[in-house]
Protein backbone atom coordinates (compact mmCIF):
# COMPACT_ATOMS: atom_id res chain seq x y z
CA UNK A 1 0.00 0.00 0.00
CA UNK A 2 1.39 3.64 -0.72
CA UNK A 3 0.75 5.88 1.94
CA UNK A 4 1.12 9.60 -0.08
CA UNK A 5 -1.87 12.00 0.99
CA UNK A 6 -0.75 14.87 3.35
CA UNK A 7 -3.73 16.79 5.16
CA UNK A 8 -3.52 20.09 5.79
CA UNK A 9 -2.36 20.05 9.67
CA UNK A 10 0.47 16.95 8.36
CA UNK A 11 3.59 16.91 10.59
CA UNK A 12 6.80 17.40 8.20
CA UNK A 13 9.70 15.76 9.51
CA UNK A 14 13.65 17.22 8.34
CA UNK A 15 15.78 14.35 9.21
CA UNK A 16 19.32 15.65 8.79
CA UNK A 17 22.96 15.25 10.17
CA UNK A 18 25.58 17.88 11.28
CA UNK A 19 27.49 19.28 8.82
CA UNK A 20 24.49 19.04 6.11
CA UNK A 21 23.96 23.08 5.86
CA UNK A 22 20.81 21.91 7.43
CA UNK A 23 20.76 25.72 9.43
CA UNK A 24 21.32 27.53 6.45
CA UNK A 25 18.03 25.81 4.50
CA UNK A 26 15.87 26.04 7.64
CA UNK A 27 17.24 30.39 7.39
CA UNK A 28 16.13 29.98 3.57
CA UNK A 29 12.44 28.26 4.45
CA UNK A 30 12.25 31.50 6.70
CA UNK A 31 9.35 29.24 8.91
CA UNK A 32 8.57 31.64 11.48
CA UNK A 33 6.57 34.16 8.50
CA UNK A 34 5.15 30.85 7.20
CA UNK A 35 2.91 30.18 9.81
CA UNK A 36 4.77 27.32 11.27
CA UNK A 37 4.85 26.94 14.93
CA UNK A 38 8.45 28.38 16.56
CA UNK A 39 10.35 25.66 17.59
CA UNK A 40 13.48 26.09 20.57
CA UNK A 41 16.62 25.96 18.64
CA UNK A 42 17.06 26.70 15.03
CA UNK A 43 13.64 25.30 14.01
CA UNK A 44 13.76 21.88 15.79
CA UNK A 45 16.39 20.00 18.09
CA UNK A 46 13.70 19.11 20.66
CA UNK A 47 16.19 15.94 21.46
CA UNK A 48 19.01 18.34 21.57
CA UNK A 49 19.68 18.38 26.03
CA UNK A 50 19.56 15.32 25.83
CA UNK A 51 22.30 14.40 23.21
CA UNK A 52 24.27 16.72 25.59
CA UNK A 53 23.74 14.21 28.37
CA UNK A 54 24.63 11.77 26.33
CA UNK A 55 27.65 12.88 24.99
CA UNK A 56 28.96 12.94 28.72
CA UNK A 57 28.18 9.56 29.02
CA UNK A 58 30.06 8.63 25.69
CA UNK A 59 33.15 10.68 26.85
CA UNK A 60 33.35 7.42 29.63
CA UNK A 61 33.67 5.08 27.09
CA UNK A 62 32.27 1.71 27.62
CA UNK A 63 31.94 1.88 31.55
CA UNK A 64 28.35 2.13 31.41
CA UNK A 65 26.42 1.74 34.98
CA UNK A 66 22.74 0.90 35.42
CA UNK A 67 21.72 4.54 36.85
CA UNK A 68 23.60 6.35 33.32
CA UNK A 69 20.76 4.55 31.81
CA UNK A 70 18.05 5.36 33.94
CA UNK A 71 19.66 9.09 33.59
CA UNK A 72 19.89 8.65 29.53
CA UNK A 73 16.28 7.26 29.12
CA UNK A 74 14.97 10.51 31.73
CA UNK A 75 16.82 12.67 29.58
CA UNK A 76 15.40 11.49 26.40
CA UNK A 77 11.83 11.14 27.79
CA UNK A 78 11.77 14.61 28.80
CA UNK A 79 12.54 15.89 25.28
CA UNK A 80 10.04 13.55 23.86
CA UNK A 81 7.17 14.94 26.05
CA UNK A 82 8.43 18.54 25.15
CA UNK A 83 8.00 17.26 21.39
CA UNK A 84 4.86 16.12 21.88
CA UNK A 85 3.58 19.38 23.94
CA UNK A 86 4.65 21.26 21.19
CA UNK A 87 3.01 18.71 18.64
CA UNK A 88 -0.63 19.19 20.31
CA UNK A 89 -0.23 22.94 21.08
CA UNK A 90 0.55 23.73 17.24
CA UNK A 91 -2.46 21.09 16.14
CA UNK A 92 -5.08 22.87 18.37
CA UNK A 93 -4.19 26.38 16.95
CA UNK A 94 -4.18 25.38 13.48
CA UNK A 95 -0.54 25.99 13.32
CA UNK A 96 2.05 24.25 10.72
CA UNK A 97 4.09 22.08 11.62
CA UNK A 98 8.00 21.21 9.90
CA UNK A 99 10.61 20.04 12.24
CA UNK A 100 14.35 19.83 12.10
CA UNK A 101 15.97 17.14 14.05
CA UNK A 102 19.44 15.64 13.43
CA UNK A 103 18.80 11.47 13.46
CA UNK A 104 21.64 11.25 15.51
CA UNK A 105 19.91 12.72 18.29
CA UNK A 106 16.99 10.54 17.79
CA UNK A 107 19.08 7.55 18.06
CA UNK A 108 18.77 5.57 21.14
CA UNK A 109 21.90 5.84 22.75
CA UNK A 110 21.80 1.43 23.33
CA UNK A 111 22.10 1.04 19.40
CA UNK A 112 24.78 3.57 19.31
CA UNK A 113 26.79 1.60 22.26
CA UNK A 114 26.88 -1.57 20.33
CA UNK A 115 27.89 0.25 17.70
CA UNK A 116 31.02 1.35 19.32
CA UNK A 117 31.63 -1.33 21.92
CA UNK A 118 29.45 -4.22 21.34
CA UNK A 119 26.98 -6.30 23.23
CA UNK A 120 25.27 -4.04 26.07
CA UNK A 121 25.91 -4.97 29.68
CA UNK A 122 23.85 -7.43 31.71
CA UNK A 123 21.82 -7.85 28.29
CA UNK A 124 19.74 -5.21 29.13
CA UNK A 125 16.43 -4.96 26.56
CA UNK A 126 16.02 -1.97 24.00
CA UNK A 127 12.68 -0.26 24.38
CA UNK A 128 11.47 2.43 22.81
CA UNK A 129 9.54 5.43 24.40
CA UNK A 130 5.54 5.20 24.92
CA UNK A 131 4.16 8.03 22.09
CA UNK A 132 0.57 9.92 23.85
CA UNK A 133 -2.62 7.94 21.73
CA UNK A 134 -1.09 4.72 20.74
CA UNK A 135 -1.62 2.04 23.43
CA UNK A 136 1.48 0.11 23.07
CA UNK A 137 5.24 1.00 21.47
CA UNK A 138 6.42 -1.56 19.04
CA UNK A 139 10.29 -1.19 17.52
CA UNK A 140 10.40 -2.76 13.58
CA UNK A 141 14.45 -4.16 12.97
CA UNK A 142 14.58 -0.61 10.93
CA UNK A 143 13.94 1.80 13.50
CA UNK A 144 16.66 2.50 15.53
CA UNK A 145 15.16 5.28 17.52
CA UNK A 146 14.73 5.74 20.94
CA UNK A 147 10.96 6.74 19.27
CA UNK A 148 8.00 3.99 18.67
CA UNK A 149 7.29 2.93 15.04
CA UNK A 150 3.37 3.91 15.96
CA UNK A 151 4.73 7.79 16.09
CA UNK A 152 7.48 8.17 13.28
CA UNK A 153 4.68 6.99 11.03
CA UNK A 154 2.80 10.50 12.25
CA UNK A 155 5.11 11.85 10.05
CA UNK A 156 5.78 13.05 6.43
CA UNK A 157 9.88 13.06 6.53
CA UNK A 158 12.86 14.61 4.43
CA UNK A 159 16.02 13.45 4.56
CA UNK A 160 18.93 16.55 4.08
CA UNK A 161 22.19 14.75 2.88
CA UNK A 162 25.46 16.16 1.23
CA UNK A 163 28.49 13.88 0.43
CA UNK A 164 29.90 12.06 3.05
CA UNK A 165 33.71 13.97 1.97
CA UNK A 166 32.07 17.42 2.91
CA UNK A 167 30.18 16.39 5.72
CA UNK A 168 32.95 14.33 7.56
CA UNK A 169 35.66 16.60 6.97
CA UNK A 170 33.55 19.67 8.42
CA UNK A 171 32.43 17.50 11.04
CA UNK A 172 35.76 16.69 12.08
CA UNK A 173 37.08 20.39 11.60
CA UNK A 174 34.28 20.74 14.25
CA UNK A 175 35.82 18.30 16.89
CA UNK A 176 39.31 19.68 16.63
CA UNK A 177 37.88 23.48 17.72
CA UNK A 178 37.02 21.71 21.04
CA UNK A 179 33.79 23.41 21.23
CA UNK A 180 31.97 23.31 24.32
CA UNK A 181 28.60 23.28 23.78
CA UNK A 182 26.27 24.14 27.38
CA UNK A 183 29.15 23.06 29.71
CA UNK A 184 29.95 19.80 27.75
CA UNK A 185 32.83 19.25 25.06
CA UNK A 186 33.99 15.90 23.57
CA UNK A 187 36.53 13.79 25.73
CA UNK A 188 38.56 13.67 22.26
CA UNK A 189 39.21 15.76 19.73
CA UNK A 190 37.34 13.72 17.27
CA UNK A 191 33.98 12.57 16.44
CA UNK A 192 32.46 10.13 18.33
CA UNK A 193 31.98 6.29 16.22
CA UNK A 194 28.17 6.65 15.57
CA UNK A 195 28.78 10.56 14.16
CA UNK A 196 30.47 9.37 11.41
CA UNK A 197 28.41 5.95 10.51
CA UNK A 198 25.58 6.46 7.46
CA UNK A 199 24.09 3.37 9.34
CA UNK A 200 21.29 5.02 11.12
CA UNK A 201 20.43 7.08 8.53
CA UNK A 202 20.07 4.49 5.89
CA UNK A 203 18.20 2.39 8.55
CA UNK A 204 15.63 5.02 9.48
CA UNK A 205 15.02 5.85 5.20
CA UNK A 206 14.72 2.18 4.49
CA UNK A 207 12.17 2.06 7.81
CA UNK A 208 10.04 5.28 5.74
CA UNK A 209 10.61 4.10 2.45
CA UNK A 210 8.82 0.76 3.69
CA UNK A 211 6.23 2.33 5.27
CA UNK A 212 5.21 4.26 2.13
CA UNK A 213 5.73 2.50 -0.34
CA UNK A 214 7.37 2.27 -4.02
CA UNK A 215 4.86 4.33 -5.70
CA UNK A 216 5.67 6.75 -2.77
CA UNK A 217 7.17 10.63 -3.13
CA UNK A 218 7.72 10.04 0.56
CA UNK A 219 10.17 9.94 2.06
CA UNK A 220 12.01 13.09 0.52
CA UNK A 221 15.66 13.09 0.20
CA UNK A 222 17.18 16.83 -0.72
CA UNK A 223 20.67 16.73 -1.49
CA UNK A 224 22.47 20.10 0.60
CA UNK A 225 24.55 20.95 -2.64
CA UNK A 226 21.38 20.72 -4.94
CA UNK A 227 19.64 23.14 -2.24
CA UNK A 228 22.78 25.54 -2.66
CA UNK A 229 22.97 25.48 -6.28
CA UNK A 230 19.42 24.95 -7.24
CA UNK A 231 16.95 27.96 -5.57
CA UNK A 232 13.86 26.68 -7.82
CA UNK A 233 14.57 23.48 -5.55
CA UNK A 234 13.90 25.14 -2.75
CA UNK A 235 10.94 26.87 -4.08
CA UNK A 236 9.18 23.19 -5.57
CA UNK A 237 10.02 21.90 -1.94
CA UNK A 238 8.26 24.73 0.29
CA UNK A 239 5.10 23.95 -2.65
CA UNK A 240 4.92 20.15 -1.71
CA UNK A 241 5.48 21.13 2.55
CA UNK A 242 2.79 23.78 2.29
CA UNK A 243 5.35 26.68 3.84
Amino acid sequence: MTVDIPSPTSRYWLLTMPRTASNMLVRVLNLDEQGVRPAPFHGGYFFFPSMLARLKLFNKGSEWTPEDGTSIEEGIKKSFETLQDYLEAAEGEGQKILVKEHISFLNDPKFEYEHMYGTLPDGEILKPMTARGFPEATRSPLNMTALPDEFLKTWYPTFLIRHPAMMLSSLYRTAQKDVEIYGSRRAEKEPFEFETTMKFTRSLFDFYSNHFGQNSKWPIVLDADDVIQYPELVMKYTSIVGT
